[in-house]
């Protein structure tokens, strides 16, 4: 009897590598950061490019063997910080963007203003490779007498004929051609 009171007296002792209350608690709230962040980056890239399935941010680091881990607290809050800093490129991104917007509207309206200035799709968040640039109309008349537009071009490169692309194609010794 004597010997079960003298362990009831004396305070649990964890054993080495087992985790403290506090250090779960802590570990318990940072993954939920990181889940919460996690899941609004997501969203948001997946609202802003719903057909793109590349991953959003890599938090693999240089070195690191790719196998399951536990991470220490600190690990724990390094991926929260890079969760927020994708977080805060990308409010950045859009805010950027939501410039360039209001500024082809700007260039529409009084494109005089705007001499030469030249936006692209990737500039206003949009896929392709369209461009809006200001240019003077009819060249120097335009110029000269401050007539000016915005003209939307392309920008991509268009496509060879197909004779084009036949006679680029060497010929193979013994006069067959490759496929």
């Amino acid at each position: 009897m004597v010997a079960t009171r003298e362990l009831q007296r004396t305070a649990p002792t964890s054993p080495p590598g087992v985790a403290g209350a506090d250090e779960r608690a802590a570990r318990r709230a940072l993954r939920g950061q990181i889940d919460a962040l996690e899941r609004s980056l997501s969203i948001a890239h997946a609202e802003r490019f719903p057909h793109d399935v590349s991953p959003i941010v890599r938090l693999d680091r240089p070195g690191r063997a790719h196998c399951p881990r536990l991470l220490s607290l600190g690990g724990l809050e390094q991926i929260r910080d890079d969760l927020v800093a994708a977080h805060a490129a990308l409010r950045e991104q859009d805010a950027t963007i939501a410039r360039n917007r209001a500024l082809l509207e700007e260039m529409r309206a009084d494109p005089a203003r705007h001499r030469f200035r030249r936006l692209t799709s990737a500039d206003l968040g949009q896929p392709g490779c369209k461009a809006y640039q200001v240019r003077p109309r009819l060249g120097l008349v335009g110029l000269l007498t401050g007539w000016w537009r915005v003209k939307v071009s392309s920008g991509c490169p268009l496509r060879q004929p197909a004779a084009v692309r036949r006679a680029g194609r060497r010929r193979r010794p013994g006069g067959s051609r490759r496929r």
